[in-house]
């Protein structure tokens, strides 16, 4: 009877210490993320900008009747929102390099109706930083005519502590110690 409970045990203990696959997270494989992405402040009413995922990729919903450029790395426009929905500029290097566009193309191109579009954008590429430090972010935009910005921060996580999982390992060694000397 002692020798059949050690395997539930066993297994119980074995189930608790391995990881599980995180399944409420975007449509890409899960990763560690030491740097933390947030939005510091919506720049201008009817706008809303969010980072996904902590993952640089970057959310804006505008409202109706409402006009939004995002400029590129070199000032260029790169992204337009208007009332049939929202434009990419082919012909801009940034949205080349985000992979956005193909090089060679030189239009504007309708990419949704929707009024919110999210883009991975290596402009929003950490800094190097001390665990527990900041940084400030932006990306320029033009709003019904007057320029501006989504500002946001890096922030880097620190490592968490040792001692609990150090602790939680010497527990589950000293319950199947237990377990094993009862068998």
């Amino acid at each position: 009877l002692r020798q059949r409970a050690f395997v539930p045990v066993a297994v119980v203990l074995a189930v608790l210490v391995v990881p599980a696959t995180a399944s409420a997270h975007s449509r890409r494989p899960s990763v560690a993320l030491d740097y933390r992405l947030r939005v510091t402040a919506n720049p201008f009413p009817g706008v809303r900008a969010n980072v996904l995922d902590a993952d640089r990729e970057l959310q804006l919903t505008v409202a109706p009747r409402t006009r939004l450029v995002v400029r590129g790395l070199l000032g260029e426009r790169m992204l337009r929102w208007d009332e049939r929905g929202v434009w990419l500029n082919t012909a801009s290097p940034t949205a080349q390099a985000d992979k956005l566009a193909r090089a060679g193309q030189k239009d504007w191109r309708l990419i949704t109706r929707s009024r919110t579009f999210a883009w991975h954008d290596h402009r929003l590429s950490p800094p190097k930083l001390v665990a527990g430090k900041s940084a400030a972010w932006s990306l320029r935009v033009v709003y019904d005519g007057r320029p501006g910005a989504v500002r946001g921060e890096f922030v880097r996580a620190r490592r968490p502590m040792l001692w609990p999982w150090l602790a939680g390992a010497a527990l589950a060694a000293g319950a199947l110690f237990a377990a094993r000397r009862r068998s």
